[in-house]
């Protein structure tokens, strides 16, 4: 039997033995947070292995449609994990699921025959799998669940993703099928029962030492939830012939997932629990201190430097699964589905911190004005040092200073708390939207460094090139001469040190160049600047330039520039664009 907390290995690879429809997608999104990109498999279908990577021993984690022998063929040190569910309302739950997403066959029916190619058996699976649910938008489930085709395709899923491999095609009898998928409910390191969620995530977090899983969003759910409803008792009948053999393995699970409930709670009362500690949420509170003393017991290096981007895993709770794309540095998570999301930092002590976090997206303008950040039991203020949501673009930047006195020396880490006025669906907005998740904010990155004076060399904006010494000098520069209630007209890199006070260049001219005092231009962006821009800027003063950028003032307190190479560049090359381009009267 398979020890349990299990402790994971630099060598072990998770596999999810995915039965379909036993909220496996939910599950997924869960286990995905706690890797890194990288370590996990991309591939979720016989399809995928078809055109992209294979399974093998280089991920920590694959988690698709996969057999317990698909993956012992593939990975070295597999450590297995599932989840069960009652098999007449799985079932029914995946017909009205083919139903619900009537074309979903026609993506697979493009690879089959890559499929075919790569392994003759899984094509056989495949084509299969397209001509169920053919059948199953074709006709009600009483005529389904009699077709013979169907009788055979479906048999005993629990028995077939536990004891069989998808390239195997012989056909061993249910009694086999049986004893061995029993053998190996003792060899997973953990399995849950669907009816029994709750009660499942707080086994998974024990097991692997987790934060407690008390925040989830159920994804890929049917849109009919009340199975039985309607069903005849004939139609019950043969689904329970179908299901034979998983109703016996089903009730073997489900027996065997209260033992190891029951260990569980046996084992956090002793560790933790007192006669005054029982109480009705005290099994969430052993959790918690559980979780602590495993992350203890990892050694995480105290830090005072973090860059938190998304395809990293991540401890806390509230937060969606990772979206976006690595290759264009939009990797994101929405916060939600509850307003607070958190997040356990291993920090060092004895210095203040800069948090910075960039966020692409926000659900209502009152979510993204209204988000708080406590540390401890001590809330930190938030600046918006940028808030540009304009023409299909939407980037706030929000900076706070970590004090080091709420830093927790004597604990693992330090947990942040964000917490919004709300979350919401998209599909409440936008009815045509199928995302019905609570969400909050798409955050982005978070940044945590030294808190430093600003454009100090160890200074760390999010989007500012502060070993750029020309952008430094400029920088620098306005910021020895702006008063902080002057707006600037700048390159959105600059807005960290500007805060709140900054225009980007397309959004100048959305009002008056009046309510500017100072812009920043990039010299080698003028051939694309807007023309009445630049027009708008000729009688305004000149007073700092360099290789990259010219600085110029409305304020008439100001002497203009002395002529030089860098002035002469900026000036010419106003002067080119305006007469190629004349601005139409």
């Amino acid at each position: 039997m398979s020890p349990i907390p299990y402790k994971l290995q630099p060598h072990d690879t998770l596999c999810f033995v995915h039965v379909p429809k036993t909220a496996g997608t939910t599950l997924i999104s869960l286990l995905d947070a706690k890797f890194h990109r990288q370590d996990i498999c991309p591939s979720q279908l016989w399809c995928h292995l078809a055109t992209a990577p294979f399974l093998s021993s280089n991920y920590r984690l694959i988690r698709g449609h996969f057999t317990w022998d698909d993956y012992t063929q593939f990975v070295a040190s597999p450590v297995f994990i599932s989840m069960f569910r009652d098999p007449v309302q799985r079932t029914i739950s995946e017909y009205n699921f083919m139903n619900d997403y009537p074309d979903s066959w026609k993506n697979q029916q493009e690879h089959v025959d890559a499929v075919y190619q790569f392994n003759h058996q899984a094509g056989v699976a495949l084509e299969t799998r397209i001509k169920l649910q053919q059948r199953a938008i074709a006709t009600d489930l009483d005529s389904f669940v009699r077709d013979p085709f169907v009788q055979e395709a479906m048999r005993d899923p629990h028995l077939r993703a536990m004891a069989t491999a998808t390239t195997d095609a012989s056909h061993p009898p249910t009694e086999h099928l049986l004893e061995i998928a029993t053998k190996r409910l003792d060899d997973l390191v953990f399995f849950g029962i669907l009816e029994d969620f709750q009660a499942s995530m707080a086994l998974l977090s024990y097991s692997f030492g987790w934060y407690p899983i008390v925040q989830y969003q159920k994804l890929m759910i049917a849109k009919t939830s009340d199975y039985l409803q309607g069903v005849s008792s004939g139609t019950l009948d043969c689904l329970r012939e179908i299901n034979q053999g998983d109703l016996v393995f089903y009730d073997r699970a489900v027996e065997r997932f209260r033992d190891r409930f029951n260990q569980m709670q046996t084992h956090l009362e002793a560790t933790y629990g007192s006669p005054a500690s029982k109480t009705q949420t005290a099994p969430e509170s052993w959790l918690e201190r559980h979780y602590i003393d495993c992350y203890t017991a990892q050694h995480h290096p105290k830090i005072h430097q973090l860059d938190l981007t998304f395809d990293q895993p991540i401890s806390g709770t509230g937060w969606h699964l990772r979206e976006g794309n690595a290759d264009t540095d939009t990797l994101f998570r929405w916060t939600g589905p509850a307003p607070e999301s958190t997040l356990d930092l291993p920090l060092a002590s004895g210095q203040d911190l800069t948090l910075r976090m960039k966020v692409i997206g926000g659900i209502t303008p009152e979510v993204v004005n209204g988000l708080t950040l406590t540390v401890g039991d001590r809330p930190i203020p938030l600046t918006k040092v940028c808030h540009i949501q304009d023409d299909g673009v939407f980037l706030v930047l929000y900076q706070g200073t970590i004090p080091q006195s709420v830093i927790e020396s004597d604990r693992p880490f330090t947990r942040l708390r964000f917490q919004v006025p709300h979350t919401q669906s998209l599909q409440s907005l936008d009815p045509s939207n199928p995302d019905y998740r609570p969400v909050g904010l798409a955050v982005n990155q978070i940044r945590l460094s030294p808190k430093v004076e600003p454009l100090a060399e160890s200074d760390r904006p999010l989007l500012f090139p502060i070993d750029d010494v020309y952008w430094r000098e400029t920088a620098q520069f306005v910021r020895q001469h702006w008063l902080t209630s002057e707006k600037i007209v700048a390159p959105l890199e600059f807005a960290e040190y500007f805060p709140g006070q900054l225009t980007p260049y397309l959004q100048a001219l959305k009002k008056p160049m009046g309510y500017n005092q100072w812009v920043i231009i990039h010299k080698g962006q003028i051939p694309s600047l807007p023309l009445p821009l630049l027009s708008a800027i000729q009688t305004w003063t000149l007073v700092f330039a360099n290789p990259v950028f010219a600085v110029l003032t409305a304020r008439r307190d100001w002497q203009a520039l002395d002529p030089h190479p860098d002035a002469e560049a900026y000036h010419q090359a106003v002067l080119t664009r305006l007469e190629s381009n004349p601005i139409a009267p």
